[in-house]
């Protein structure tokens, strides 16, 4: 179901987005897709929204120490690398800077 009104879409009344798999523990080598909601204002219920409305990154932070861990810019699919650790995905709604990241946890080994 889309919602349209007066040309708004969906993303318009985005507050917030959640990973429902935030906490990911990985083989090296495994893959897990990431699964997005999004929350919107009023009373209407969380949503789990297509991965190509988002951007997935790997974040550069010093936590992030599974070397050669990747993920799909627009699927979501983290592919763990070859080094044990923990790395950092952010998820932002893709030409909605206003609405704040989430963040997945992905730990290899």
């Amino acid at each position: 179901m889309t919602q349209e009104i007066f040309g708004a879409d969906w993303r318009d009344e985005v507050y917030a987005i959640a990973i429902e798999n935030p906490d990911v523990d990985l083989a090296q080598n495994g893959t897990e897709t990431l699964i997005v909601r999004a929350l919107f204002k009023g009373a209407v219920a969380p949503q789990r929204k297509d991965n190509a409305n988002f951007t997935f990154a790997i974040e550069n932070a010093p936590a992030s120490t599974a070397t050669g861990t990747t993920v799909g810019a627009n699927t979501g699919i983290v592919t763990a690398g070859t080094t044990d650790g923990t790395a950092i995905v952010s998820v932002t709604l893709t030409n909605y800077p206003n609405v704040p990241p989430a963040y997945a946890t992905v730990t290899v080994g």
